[in-house]
């Protein structure tokens, strides 16, 4: 990509922290990065500057003088590691020239209230700006919805690579903190693949669906948020948007407003029929941006062109984009009373375990002499399938009570073919 110039330009920078570009070009400009005072600079300032732009502030001269000696620093400890090689040297030397700010480049920092969003940093950066973890919950289930293959309770609390299903006539919403939501139809099955606060202060999440229906809300500028398909990676930044996983792994996405990046996963071009390179499909070396009230297919070997949704599918995105964020009191009162059902329950699980455990008494046995001291007279008993016992018997109601030296024994009184005295 930075094959025309010397150095990647402004915007090639903010494709590459925003994942917007093909592998081999993301590479490339990396690798530039680690080497090149001024590109780092810039790489830098972009993770900063939308950062204060979101606090309604800029960073201070101290802080912008700290950037800017981290970036010299940066590609001097690069091209130190090679010095043997005489191409970094000469990296190194004309890095020293550039790492000044450009004055655009300040300007641009002032005013950054524009910026898109990115998700990634240098650990320089790290103690720089708070990261937390960020928390997802079981909003709402309804009918047969799992947890790792376990029966799911409203107000769960969910991990990283928990993996929800729901079956025939079932649904439910996952949400994270107050930024995004998801909702899941019948016969889906998702997996948290990532979750956590970015340096940049908002959520950064990545589902894998691997079938079913969807629908995610994401609340403008509020979350770096990723689906990914076996065909497909949808990222958006603000948006509602479903995205349909058929038997087949081909995906299909529907956006209702917002913007939404689409990538197809890269596979092996060659074994691409003509059929599918024609001109009514696009092959996915780039993202394709998706605009509201457009859809698209992704198959295996190709995306489609964008079409219209229709005003069915619509009426139908409208109903799900009308659901509202729980507040946050009220999703902590829910993963409170979820948290105390389910120890209710493994408290049940384990007694019962320790019951089934526990030694049933044993009952000592007795001989043909002690059972006629206790109980009397003995008899031989003999039942309809043929079994024989020996020892003191009583009736209650349809009931045979039989006492032998192994213990009592209960028979069905129409069981019973004959009784005899024992002699």
């Amino acid at each position: 990509m930075i094959g025309h110039s010397e150095h990647p330009d402004f915007s090639e920078i903010e494709m590459h922290i925003s994942h917007q570009i093909n592998t081999t070009d993301e590479k490339e400009i990396r690798e530039h990065l680690e080497t090149c005072s001024r590109c780092y600079e810039e790489y830098l300032l972009l993770l900063l500057a939308e950062h204060y732009s979101r606090a309604g502030s800029i960073p201070s001269e101290k802080l912008l003088q700290a950037i800017r000696k981290e970036a010299v620093l940066q590609a001097g400890s690069v091209s130190e590691k090679n010095t043997v090689n005489p191409v970094k040297k000469q990296t190194k030397k004309k890095s020293k020239v550039f790492y000044i700010i450009p004055a655009a480049v300040a300007a641009f920092l002032a005013v950054a209230v524009w910026l898109n969003p990115v998700r990634e940093t240098k650990q320089n950066l790290n103690n720089k700006i708070l990261t937390e973890n960020i928390t997802a919950v079981l909003t709402f289930a309804k009918g047969t919805v799992n947890v790792n293959g376990k029966t799911a309770i409203a107000g769960e609390k969910l991990l990283v690579s928990d993996t929800i299903s729901t079956e025939h006539a079932s649904s439910a919403t996952l949400q994270f903190s107050t930024s995004a939501l998801i909702t899941l139809k019948a016969d889906t099955v998702i997996q948290i693949a990532k979750l956590k606060i970015g340096v940049d202060g908002r959520p950064d999440i990545t589902v894998n669906q691997e079938n079913g229906s969807t629908f995610s809300k994401v609340l403008s500028g509020k979350a770096e948020y990723r689906i990914s398909t076996p065909t497909a990676v949808a990222g958006v930044r603000g948006t509602a948007f479903s995205v349909k996983v058929d038997k087949t792994k081909n995906s299909s996405i529907h956006l209702l407003h917002g913007k939404v990046a689409v990538r197809q996963i890269s596979r092996n071009s060659d074994n691409i029929s003509a059929e599918a390179k024609s001109a009514n499909e696009i092959q996915s070396k780039e993202p394709l941006m998706l605009n509201a009230g457009e859809k698209i297919i992704v198959t295996k070997v190709q995306i489609a062109k964008p079409e219209h949704i229709s005003e069915k599918e619509k009426k139908e995105m409208l109903k799900f984009d009308e659901q509202e964020f729980r507040k946050t009191e009220e999703v902590q009162v829910m993963v409170k009373q979820a948290e105390e059902k389910i120890n209710r329950q493994n408290q049940e699980k384990n007694e019962n375990a320790a019951g089934v455990n526990q030694q049933k008494p044993q009952h000592k046995k007795m001989t043909l002499a002690e059972l006629k001291k206790k109980y009397g007279n003995l008899s031989t008993i003999s039942t309809t399938d043929g079994k024989v016992f020996i020892g003191a018997f009583n009736q209650s109601g349809s009931t045979m009570n039989i006492h032998t030296v192994n213990g009592e024994v209960k028979v069905p009184v129409g069981n019973i073919s004959k009784v005899s005295p024992l002699k």
